[in-house]
């Protein structure tokens, strides 16, 4: 494991996830997609896409277990890069079917993508807030291998 890069994704996504804190507390996250946290996710893609340029997806194996689940909330929380969540989704699958990643990551990643496209969710893991201020899934297709990836 290399644990200069697994401390890199680590504060990656502990700066993404203070910022939301931070946001969410005076409330100017709930905005519309707050113009800091934007700035936060997409200096964080870039940094994800030169390290998958450099050595691919961060699997347990190369980044251990916190940096490789800190490099798929980097991709999760990616949502105005759709391009490059495909291209993580891609990375992702390829690592879930060579056991090197769980599939639930891979599951919410497709109904991430799925919700900000305005399609169907698969797996129904992606909720949000309606209008009446309740928390809701979009309309979703509960896939039967949910229950098996632990979703």
């Amino acid at each position: 494991m290399n644990k200069i890069l697994a401390d890199r994704l680590v504060a990656m996504a502990a700066h993404d996830l203070e910022t939301r804190e931070r946001l969410a507390e005076d409330g100017s996250l709930f905005d519309g997609y707050n113009p800091q946290m934007q700035g936060v996710h997409e200096a964080n893609a870039r940094e994800l896409d030169a390290i998958i340029a450099d050595i691919g997806w961060p699997t347990a194996q190369i980044a251990g277990d916190d940096g490789a689940e800190a490099a798929w909330l980097i991709a999760q929380h990616a949502i105005g890069l759709p391009q490059f969540q495909r291209k993580c989704l891609a990375l992702l699958k390829c690592a879930v079917a060579a056991g090197q990643a769980p599939a639930w990551q891979m599951a919410m990643m497709i109904d991430r993508i799925h919700t900000y496209e305005g399609r169907r969710q698969v797996y129904g893991t992606s909720l949000d807030w309606d209008d009446g201020g309740q928390l809701c899934g979009s309309a979703c297709k509960k896939d039967p291998v949910s229950g098996v990836i632990g979703v």
